[in-house]
């Protein structure tokens, strides 16, 4: 009797963790597709980079996605942010400074605006603190900002993937 209880208990407990991944509940995604990247070597491998592609009815923006972290050597620092005027917007991109500007080889940051124009620009060394890139932007807080560094040993990885929020400077008072 003990034998067969205790083979009853094996089983129940082997058929539970067969089950215990299935019964979560399935993500809900956007639509498009997904596919991962190769990682470089000497990236880490806990954080995957993913591209995407928006599918239909999406924003022309996209979603941020992850970014990863350059090793100290290499570590650059950027400022993001909008200049708030409603006739004529833009987002400037300004390098603050870092470890990596005596050794990366490229910046690259690409606009994503929200009426669907993408627009990429470079910054090639010697770097400086305080040098920018200016892009025209629209008025919508859903205009997205991807930086990418090449560095060496690493390759290219993106440190930046975020939305640039729109602040009007002349705000209606009510």
């Amino acid at each position: 009797m003990r034998a067969t209880f205790s083979v009853l208990v094996i089983v129940a407990f082997a058929i539970a963790i067969a089950f215990a991944g299935c019964t979560s509940t399935p993500s809900v995604s956007t639509p498009g597709t997904s596919t991962p990247a190769v990682t470089k070597p000497g990236t880490s491998p806990a954080t995957p980079v993913v591209t995407s592609t928006p599918g239909p009815g999406t924003m022309a923006a996209g979603t941020p996605g992850p970014t990863q972290v350059l090793p100290l050597t290499y570590q650059l620092i950027f400022d993001v942010a909008g200049n708030g005027d409603t006739a004529n917007p833009t987002i400037t991109v300004t390098l603050a400074g870092g470890n990596g500007m005596a050794y990366d080889s490229q910046v690259q940051a690409t606009l994503y605006r929200s009426d669907g124009v993408v627009e990429n620009q470079v910054m090639n060394p010697p770097f400086s603190m305080g040098q920018s890139l200016v892009f025209p932007s629209t008025s919508s807080n859903y205009n997205r900002i991807v930086i990418k560094v090449t560095a060496p040993q690493v390759g290219t990885v993106t440190v930046k993937d975020e939305y640039v929020p729109f602040t009007n400077i002349n705000p209606v008072n009510t």
